[in-house]
């Protein structure tokens, strides 16, 4: 990949990027919401921060799912696993991989995939993961999106985790290849447990299944360092960006792992810095999804603050306070602007 912010590993991998089923019961209504509402979905994390998810039912998504055909890519499979395996594998073969510069696409599957097909731009790890995690989203699985880089390597990569509710748990998935990792039990894992093979912590084996692509001890550094954006509603609200040094920065409202071999301060720019395992690693409450309707500033934090953290809760808001609430709590710098489309 081209290393066009050597400087800092964050900053390449902002250019590289350039589910829980929540269709569940809903036990709980409260408070009467504004004309021209929206849903979203957030939950709390320990550190205080809140994700933000995008609703399976957004008419983008469902779109996105009928004109791809996603459920019958997913129909002959029983597991949600399993599911979501064959969504990456789809994924993998959907476009040749190539460049998205110079007429970088929106962070919208549906709308990568015609403009790579029509010949309007290209696609790396980036886009293959939003092709990837918004058709995981579309039937009704959660995914987040991870920037990755190694310590020694200005190289960077982006990949998407995917909570797999049978196993309680955040597995990475390479959608450009449709893999996924193992240890040599056949445990899946996650950016979190790869970050212990790259500091050499495990030096047990590590496995690509269901087929080998990479030379895997090579390929776990890049889990060196790692963090994921804190939403993936990029079709309600477009990612925001940053043009002014003459490339694409995109929003810092992200959550990076730090310990004793990631606490060097400049790789920590731009993101929440976290020491607890509970921010990358826990299982979502789905049980029963307690719903919001917003009438005022705040409604948001003050829902998520009446539920445990991982509580995973309905806000019905109007689409004009949810873009508000992006710009000012997640994005909060005016140099910011969302990408066109």
């Amino acid at each position: 990949m081209p290393n066009l912010r050597a400087k800092k590993w964050w900053l390449l991998s902002v250019l590289l990027v350039g589910g829980a089923c929540v269709g569940v019961k809903i036990t709980r209504s409260r408070l009467r919401c504004p004309r021209g509402p929206v849903s979203i979905y957030a939950y709390r994390l320990p550190s205080g921060a809140i994700f933000l998810a995008e609703d399976p039912h957004h008419p983008l998504l469902q779109k996105y799912q009928e004109h791809e055909h996603l459920v019958d890519v997913i129909r002959p499979y029983k597991t949600d696993f399993d599911q979501i395996l064959a969504l990456a594998k789809w994924a993998s073969v959907q476009f040749k991989a190539g460049s998205p510069f110079p007429n970088y696409p929106p962070w919208n599957g549906e709308e990568i995939l015609q403009r790579i097909r029509h010949g309007k731009t290209g696609g790396f790890c980036a886009q293959y993961a939003f092709v990837f995690g918004q058709a995981c989203q579309s039937v009704g699985y959660m995914p987040r999106y991870v920037d990755l880089a190694a310590r020694d390597d200005p190289s960077g990569h982006f990949t998407t985790e995917v909570y797999v509710p049978s196993l309680k748990k955040w597995v990475v998935f390479e959608s450009e290849w449709g893999i996924y990792y193992t240890d040599s039990a056949g445990h899946p894992l996650n950016a979190f447990e790869l970050h212990e093979w790259a500091t050499g912590k495990r030096r047990d084996p590590l496995l690509e299944r269901p087929t080998t692509v990479h030379s895997v001890a090579e390929w776990s550094h890049l889990f060196y360092y790692f963090r994921y954006y804190l939403r993936n509603n990029f079709l309600s609200v477009p990612v925001f960006v940053d043009r002014s040094q003459g490339q694409l920065g995109f929003e810092p409202y992200r959550i990076i792992w730090k310990d004793a071999y990631t606490s060097d301060p400049a790789h920590l720019a731009d993101a929440i810095a976290s020491n607890d395992p509970h921010d990358f690693e826990f299982a979502l409450k789905t049980d029963s999804i307690p719903e919001f309707e917003w009438k005022k500033d705040g409604d948001v934090y003050q829902g998520l603050t009446q539920e445990p953290v991982f509580q995973l809760c309905k806000f019905v808001m109007p689409a004009n306070q949810l873009t508000r609430l992006v710009k000012r709590d997640f994005v909060h710098n005016a140099v910011y602007h969302r990408l066109k489309s």
